[in-house]
């Protein structure tokens, strides 16, 4: 099974150990293709945990203006909307979408880019999360609920396309990210320096 290449997170690094499930995972010494499949989980968790932190830091730019501390509202917002359970990565997703559509902020094809994207890391995490690894098959599969029971092959050809998708939508939402911190006043642009250029797997222009 192949080893995914995600190099982005919340910052717990690599190597790590987590407990999921009771099963104590070690990354550099894992090798059997269980092994393997535990890491690749607990990093594509990590990179949905930071992709979902990106999203919530883009609406607290957005709506509140910079990193003040002091700003009451910002802080109640950050703590009763965002860190609740109830305010789902979906709900955050479609907020930020909706919000980008409504400025202008991206070219139609981006925006499907990007709303394609989001869905495709919401259902990694979930299928992950909650799937369950079979090793006892003609291949190696994971056997997750999406409207109905599915069993998806683990193939090399599906961790690098997951891969890209990943990067991709953490590409575009740190760009994104800092145009809306340049917008808001967040940042100074600096002197004789161009805004942020936009990932190559993005269509439109952006000056």
């Amino acid at each position: 099974m192949k080893e995914l290449e995600i190099n982005f997170g919340m910052g717990v690094g690599l190597p790590w150990e987590k407990i999921t499930e009771g099963y104590m995972v070690k990354l550099d010494l894992m090798k059997s293709e269980n092994d393997v499949f535990q890491q690749n989980k607990l990093k594509i968790i990590d990179a949905a945990l930071s992709i979902e932190a990106t999203l919530e830091r883009m609406l607290l730019d957005y709506f509140f203006g910079g990193q003040i501390y002091e700003d009451v509202k910002r802080y109640e917002f950050e703590n009763m909307v965002l860190s609740s359970s109830w305010f789902t990565f979906g709900n955050k997703h479609r907020l930020v979408i909706t919000t980008l559509k409504n400025r202008g902020f991206l070219c139609k094809k981006d925006l499907d880019l990007l709303n394609s994207l989001l869905h495709k890391v919401a259902e990694y995490r979930n299928a992950f999360t909650h799937g369950k690894h079979k090793i006892d098959t003609p291949f190696c599969c994971l056997t997750h609920f999406k409207n109905e029971s599915i069993d998806t092959e683990l193939s090399d050809d599906y961790f690098i396309k997951m891969e890209k998708r990943f990067h991709d939508c953490n590409e575009i939402l740190s760009f994104l990210s800092c145009r809306i911190g340049y917008t808001i006043g967040k940042y100074s642009k600096p002197p004789n320096q161009d805004y942020p250029s936009p990932p190559d797997c993005m269509k439109g222009k952006y000056d």
